[in-house]
């Protein structure tokens, strides 16, 4: 077990500093939303994992429970992907004046 936690904690570290490049790299306001959304992601990820009992000691309220829990969140995130797309549409444009007027 104790090896598959390192592996997992490996590969989120590699993810992270990765999306870390991408923010000192790149520009503009996707690249900033798409590191915040997986970063999101990955804590998320890293918390189930490592709060969830073991496979062998999985009951039905904790399936019961997982289920739920992943319906909530692609819900959530159903509805962040029509906000941020609404949003996009009222102020996408004062948000590109703004970011091409500041600094370089």
């Amino acid at each position: 077990m104790r090896q598959v936690c390192a592996l997992l904690y490996g590969f989120g570290m590699a993810l992270t500093f990765d999306e870390f490049g991408m923010w000192l790299h790149l520009g503009g306001s996707y690249w900033q939303r798409a590191s915040f959304d997986a970063i999101i992601v990955l804590l998320s990820l890293f918390g189930v994992i490592a709060f969830a009992p073991t496979l062998k000691r999985m009951r039905t309220h904790h399936w019961a429970t997982a289920i739920i829990t992943l319906l909530a969140v692609a819900t959530f995130y159903l509805m962040l992907f029509k906000s941020i797309k609404y949003v996009g549409k009222r102020v996408g444009t004062k948000l590109i004046d703004i970011e091409e007027a500041g600094p370089r």
